[in-house]
C-alpha cells in the first residue's frame, strides 16, 4: 500500500493495520514524536483522515491547535484497473 511505504520512508513504524466498521483501512504509525492514525479508502487509496493521536514531545511556542496536523508526503493513487483486470 503506497501510504504505508510513504510512512516508512518518513521514518514511521507501523504499529497496527486494521479495518474500520465502514470497511476502510486504519493505519496507526509511530515515530519518536507522534502516533498517527490514517484512514484510507481501500478502493481508491484516498486518505480520508490523517490525525496525530499522541504527541510525545510537544512543540514549544506553538499553539495546541497548530500541533495536531503533520502532513503526509503526496502519495501516488493506485493505477486505475481496466475491464477484466
Amino acid at each position: 500500500m503506497p501510504v504505508i511505504r510513504a510512512l516508512q520512508a518518513q521514518g514511521y513504524t507501523i504499529v497496527s493495520i486494521n479495518k474500520t466498521l465502514l470497511n476502510r483501512v486504519r493505519i496507526r504509525a509511530q515515530d519518536s514524536d507522534y502516533l498517527r492514525e490514517i484512514v484510507v479508502s481501500p478502493s481508491s487509496g484516498e486518505i480520508l483522515r490523517d490525525a496525530v493521536v499522541t504527541e510525545f514531545h510537544p512543540m514549544p511556542n506553538v499553539p495546541p491547535q497548530d500541533q495536531t496536523f503533520v502532513p503526509l508526503l503526496p502519495v501516488e493513487p493506485p493505477a486505475a484497473k481496466g475491464p477484466g483486470q
